[in-house]
C-alpha cells in the first residue's frame, strides 16, 4: 500500500462511548474477572507476564491482570485491560447514558507496530468488530491523542536540528527541547528553555513544542536499535527493504486539546471524532509542517518572514512536506483554522502591582507615603498623576489609551473603567 511507503499514524489513543446491549459483554466480564485472579496468583512471575488468554471470536486477547488508569479522575480507570495484536483495549462497567454522558466507558490504544503493519484503518476496523462481538453498539469516539509521522531514509537528523539551533525556522511553538534518552544541561534560547539530551556523546533528535502539538525530529535507527521487531518492520515497509546508513523521523503529537480547537473549511466542525480525523487529516498534516513549523536552508530576517519563498526551505524539509501528501494526499494548509487560547489574567493582581511599583518607586525619589495620614490616598493620585503627565504628551497618550483598548479586545476583556482620551491633558 502507498501509506506505508513514506508514513502514517504512528500512536492513536481514542476514547469510546459504547452501549452493552447484549448479557454476552457481562459474561466477558465475570470471565476477565477470573483470568485476572488467575494472573495475580503468580507472584514469582513478572507482573508483565502475568497474563491469561482470552477469544473472541476469530481474535486472541490476552487478559492483564490489573486495571488501566488514563488519568488522573477516577472516572479515567478501567478495570479490564485485553490485548491483541499489540493493541490494548480498556473497558469500564459503566453503563451507557445517552447524551449526559461526559465519561467514556471503553478506551483502545494502538502502538507504533500494529499501525505500521496493519494500517490505521484496518486497525479501527478491529475495534468495531470487537465491539460488535461483544454485543455492543459504538455511540461516540473522541481521539485523546494521534502522531503522525513520516520516515526518511537517507536524511540525517543533524540536518534539521542543526537549521533549529541556527534560528533558520518558524514555528507557532514557544517550547524547544532536544530529543534523547539521557537528561543533561538546560540552555536558553531566544529567551526560551531549552533541555538538551544526549545518548552518551551522541544527539539523537530535537522536540519542539510541548503540550497540545509538539514535533519530534529524531534518528529512527537509534530509537529502535534495540527493538528486533519494530526494526524489521521499518525495513520493510518504510526504508525499502534494507536499513541505511541515516533514517530520520518526523513525528507530531496531536492532543485533544489540540484537536477541538481546529476546524476545516468545508467541514463545518472540530477535529474530535475518527471521523473527522480520516476526512480532515490531510488538510491538518499539511497546516502541521507549512504553518506550523518550517525548517529554511539560509538566514533570514524574522521581522519579514512573509518575503520567504518555497525555494527557501530546507531541502530535507521539502522532503517531509512530500513524504506526507504521499500518504495522506494533497492538503490545504489555508484551510485549517486553530482557535487561540484567550489569556486570562487578574486584573486585580495587575494594579496591585502596579501600585507597588509606584510606590517604590515615590520611596527611591524620597517621597514617603504615610498611610495614618488620612490624605494619603490623595497625595498618591495627584504624584501618580503628575508622573503620567510627564511619561505622555499630548499626542502620545491617545495612543497609550488605544493601545489599551485593543489588548483588551484580544483578550476578550475589558477595563476596569472608562478611560477617556482627553483624560491627561
Amino acid at each position: 500500500m502507498k501509506s506505508f511507503n513514506t508514513g502514517g499514524e504512528d500512536t492513536a489513543h481514542i476514547s469510546l462511548y459504547v452501549e452493552w446491549k447484549d448479557i454476552q459483554f457481562y459474561e466477558a466480564i465475570c470471565d476477565w474477572k477470573a483470568a485476572q485472579a488467575l494472573g495475580k496468583e503468580g507472584h514469582d512471575t513478572p507482573l508483565d507476564e502475568r497474563v491469561t488468554g482470552f477469544d473472541i471470536g476469530q481474535y486472541q486477547f490476552e487478559v492483564l491482570p490489573y486495571g488501566y488508569n488514563a488519568g488522573n479522575s477516577k472516572y479515567s480507570y478501567y478495570p479490564y485491560v485485553i490485548v491483541g495484536d499489540g493493541i490494548r483495549y480498556c473497558f469500564s462497567d459503566r453503563k451507557y447514558m445517552g447524551d449526559k454522558m461526559k465519561c467514556p466507558n471503553m478506551r483502545i490504544e494502538m502502538g507504533s507496530l500494529p499501525l505500521m503493519l496493519l494500517g490505521f484503518a484496518e486497525c479501527w476496523r478491529r475495534a468495531n468488530e470487537i465491539i460488535r462481538l461483544l454485543g455492543g453498539k459504538l455511540h461516540k469516539s473522541r481521539i485523546a491523542r494521534i502522531d503522525v509521522c513520516v520516515d526518511l531514509p537517507g536524511i540525517s537528523v543533524d540536518t534539521m536540528q542543526k537549521a533549529v539551533w541556527d534560528g533558520r525556522m518558524i514555528s507557532r511553538a514557544k517550547y524547544k527541547s532536544r530529543y534523547a534518552v539521557q537528561s543533561g544541561s538546560v540552555q536558553e534560547l531566544d529567551e526560551m528553555r531549552v533541555e538538551e539530551y544526549k545518548f552518551g556523546k551522541k544527539r539523537t533528535g530535537i522536540v519542539i513544542g510541548r503540550s497540545g502539538i509538539s514535533c519530534r525530529i529524531y534518528d529512527k535507527i537509534h530509537e529502535s536499535r534495540c527493538r528486533e521487531d519494530k526494526l524489521l518492520c521499518l525495513t520493510h515497509k518504510r526504508w525499502g527493504g534494507e536499513i541505511p546508513k541515516d533514517a530520520a523521523r518526523v513525528e507530531f503529537q496531536l492532543r485533544s486539546e489540540a484537536l477541538r480547537k481546529i476546524t476545516v473549511e468545508n467541514k463545518k466542525s472540530k477535529i474530535e471524532t475518527v471521523e473527522d480525523w480520516q476526512k480532515c487529516k490531510s488538510d491538518i498534516c499539511k497546516y502541521l509542517c507549512k504553518s506550523w513549523l518550517r525548517l529554511y536552508r539560509k538566514d533570514f530576517d524574522s521581522s519579514h518572514t512573509a518575503r520567504l519563498k518555497e525555494d527557501d526551505l530546507l531541502p530535507a524539509w521539502k522532503r517531509v512536506i512530500d513524504a506526507f501528501e504521499c500518504w495522506t494526499g494533497e492538503g490545504n494548509a489555508k484551510s485549517v483554522k486553530r482557535e487561540s487560547t484567550p489569556l486570562r489574567l487578574n486584573a486585580f493582581a495587575l494594579i496591585q502591582e502596579g501600585f507597588g511599583c509606584l510606590r517604590a518607586a515615590f520611596i527611591r525619589c524620597g517621597v514617603y507615603l504615610d498611610r495614618e495620614d488620612p490624605q494619603w490616598i490623595n497625595q498618591f493620585c495627584e504624584m501618580s498623576n503628575t508622573a503620567f503627565k510627564r511619561l505622555l504628551d499630548c499626542d502620545g497618550h491617545a495612543r497609550f489609551f488605544q493601545r489599551q483598548r485593543d489588548a483588551a479586545n484580544k483578550l476578550d476583556a475589558s477595563l476596569p473603567w472608562d478611560l477617556p482620551f482627553g483624560l491627561i491633558a
